[in-house]
């Protein structure tokens, strides 16, 4: 499945709000980002040139796992699955975003080798 918390957090960064993709999506699809369901590449793409970002900046894919009677999301990269609390850190993470962002040109990107970097330390 695939989770748009990334695109929320990079617009609360930006001093966003949902409302501001109306300029480029339509109503019925900002719903659908909202409530985490399948939208097109094209609106994938008008999105990310909108805001200057790759796809990987404001979605990823996770698989749901049942864990103690519970639906959790585990977040996979490169195929991998994460432990439980690489999760969490990750998630924590995102919502620090704005200290793990880094300017290319005129855009602002997530700054992988740092998060990555925060992690190992915390896993220390």
């Amino acid at each position: 499945m695939i989770d748009y918390g990334k695109l929320f957090a990079l617009l609360e960064i930006r001093n966003m709000k949902k409302t501001d993709l109306l300029k480029i999506i339509s109503s019925p699809t900002l719903a659908k980002l909202s409530k985490g369901q399948n939208i097109s590449t094209d609106t994938i793409d008008k999105i990310c040139i909108h805001l200057g970002v790759q796809p990987s900046d404001i979605m990823e894919v996770y698989e749901e796992e049942i864990v103690d009677g519970k639906k959790l999301k585990i977040k996979t990269r490169y195929g991998e699955p994460k432990t439980y609390q690489e999760n969490e850190i990750r998630t924590l993470i995102i919502s620090e975003l704005g200290k793990f962002l880094k300017k290319e040109g005129n855009k602002e990107i997530l700054d992988e080798e740092k998060i990555e970097e925060t992690l190992k330390k915390i896993n220390e």
